[in-house]
């Protein structure tokens, strides 16, 4: 994970996402460790949700 905030285009029709519930080959208490790192590292990012295309 990198501080950099990507912006992804609405029109981008291959776009795809899937949710992640976990890490292959390791444990739910090795998993919740690695999300609360990811937490700890981004809890200082700000993103305003206000800018860009109001219309959407």
């Amino acid at each position: 994970m990198g501080p950099e905030v990507v912006h992804v285009p609405l029109y981008l029709s291959q776009w795809r996402m899937t949710r992640v519930t976990g890490l292959k080959n390791t444990t739910q208490l090795k998993w919740r460790g690695y999300l609360e790192e990811l937490a700890r590292f981004s809890s200082y990012l700000n993103y305003d949700k206000e800018y860009g295309n109001q219309g959407l």
